[in-house]
């Protein structure tokens, strides 16, 4: 698997992800089950952010991972 596939299938799932988020947010505002508290304020924060800039966090994610994989001297 290349690594431009790889790509394109964690930008659809993170963007896929933030969608589901924030329609189940949407959902529990419109039937008033939405509780104001840190918790649904970091979801808010997660899924918009999958949304607005998922490329960015695969990018952020491929260097924490290859930094940790690299040998140290």
């Amino acid at each position: 698997m290349s690594l431009a596939l790889r790509r394109k299938i964690g930008y659809w799932v993170l963007l896929i992800v933030g969608i589901s988020l924030n329609v189940f947010q949407a959902y529990k505002y419109f039937t008033n089950q939405l509780e104001y508290s840190q918790l649904e304020l970091v979801v808010l924060i997660v899924g918009v952010s999958f949304n607005f800039a998922p490329q960015y966090l695969l990018r952020v994610f491929e260097k924490v991972v290859t930094r940790n994989k690299t040998p140290k001297n």
